[in-house]
């Protein structure tokens, strides 16, 4: 393993239990780490939509976080979040 493969695999690994940080009164915990397919999809496991009450066709919004002009963080919301049905 070459300097630097090591500290890759590590940030793949999925925490051995939820880590969860209170960030403006707001809980934010890790659900899991999804791999994008050769095609650019992703799969959200179903625990997941299930606490989103998200189903089949159902719609989620995707909000960027930007530091320094760059994304660095993604937040999927689902759309009835809104209050409003679109």
């Amino acid at each position: 393993m070459s300097e630097g493969e090591g500290e890759r695999a590590d940030k793949d690994k999925v925490p051995d239990k939820p880590t969860t940080r209170t960030v403006i009164k707001e809980e934010v915990k890790i659900e899991c780490i999804i791999k994008i397919n050769d095609r650019g999809v992703i799969t959200i496991p179903r625990e997941v939509r299930d606490k989103l009450d998200v189903g089949c066709g159902g719609k989620l919004l995707v909000v960027s976080v930007a530091r320094a002009g760059k994304a660095r963080t993604i937040v999927l919301m689902p759309l009835n979040c809104l209050g409003d049905e679109r």
